[in-house]
């Protein structure tokens, strides 16, 4: 199954809207929350790239 960016953002819409009752609100809390998984996956992404750290022996 795929979503297009409009349907996801659509949803989250309609999804805040049904808890908030106020549709500048809903529109704003569906921004923020694309907002942070973009964020998130941004920050997954680049820990994946980074090259590993060599640790140095203890004795």
């Amino acid at each position: 199954m795929r979503t297009t960016l409009g349907q996801l953002v659509s949803e989250l819409v309609d999804a805040y809207e049904r808890i908030y009752h106020d549709h500048e609100l809903a529109t704003v809390a569906a921004s923020v929350t694309l907002e942070e998984v973009m964020h998130d996956n941004a920050s997954r992404a680049a820990n994946e790239n980074a090259p590993t750290q060599r640790m140095r022996r203890m004795r």
